[in-house]
């Protein structure tokens, strides 16, 4: 494959940093958007020192930021939307405030970026728009209202972008992973009794899912769910919904 542009948010840790690495690997050419400019710089330290790298400091929950921001953007041949925040709080103890902040950095910065971008992917004919959802935008479980509406919002905007763009060159794939070990957790789960329930049957494995992620790179991927056995639930769930109830309290309730 040869070179390609890649705007990557979330790309201070965790996957987004992942897919950062195997991306410089294979010699496209990287801008990385997160919040802290050390943390990028961090990120940027681990990839491969002949690698294009450019940072963008930017906190994307500042839809005005955002929006200045773009015009002086390099138009991107894939966008990955990968950053986002959890809460593992009960719905009615959710402040409406931790709701907005919520959906605007799961749902709305996504598709402002998509908004902003998708359009110079079709005028070219091809382009790709990767979106780290969640299997939260498929199965909700306790103590994640907000964060699984979220998440179940942009899983289905990207499958009805997915329909729109037929055709037209531009390829939307959704990549649904369960809990992995990553910052995400520190806000989380920040006494990690979550992570030590779930086991490691259920946790997805954050380095082999980038390069999962990087070898769909301009592929007819319509989705990515890991670790397989979350997504064997999420099947078998509108199945037998009484006991997809049943299985989903017994395995994370432990919040």
């Amino acid at each position: 494959m040869k070179p390609q542009t890649l705007l990557i948010t979330g790309a201070s840790s965790g996957l987004g940093a992942a897919i950062a690495r195997h991306a410089a690997a294979c010699g496209h050419h990287l801008h990385l958007v997160a919040r802290r400019r050390d943390a990028l710089a961090q990120t940027a330290a681990t990839c491969d020192r002949a690698a294009s790298i450019t940072l963008h400091p930017l906190d994307l929950a500042d839809a005005d930021a955002v929006a200045q921001w773009l015009p002086a953007l390099p138009p991107p041949d894939i966008l990955i939307n990968n950053a986002g925040s959890g809460l593992f709080k009960p719905a009615l103890e959710t402040t409406d405030g931790e709701t907005a902040a919520m959906l605007r950095l799961n749902t709305l910065a996504p598709i402002q970026l998509i908004h902003a971008l998708a359009p110079a992917m079709v005028a070219r004919g091809h382009g790709h728009i990767i979106n780290i959802i969640s299997q939260a935008g498929k199965i909700a479980t306790p103590k994640t209202a907000a964060y699984a509406a979220s998440k179940h919002a942009l899983l289905g905007y990207s499958n009805a972008l997915r329909l729109e763009l037929a055709g037209s060159g531009v390829l939307v794939t959704s990549v649904n992973p369960g809990p992995m070990l990553t910052a995400f957790f520190d806000h989380a789960d920040p006494d990690g009794a979550y992570q030590q329930a779930l086991g490691r049957f259920w946790l997805t494995d954050a380095d082999a899912l980038a390069a999962t992620i990087c070898a769909a790179f301009n592929r007819r991927v319509r989705d990515i769910n890991r670790p397989r056995l979350m997504e064997t639930a999420a099947r078998l769930y509108p199945l037998a919904p009484r006991f997809g109830d049943w299985l989903t309290r017994r395995f994370f309730s432990k919040k």
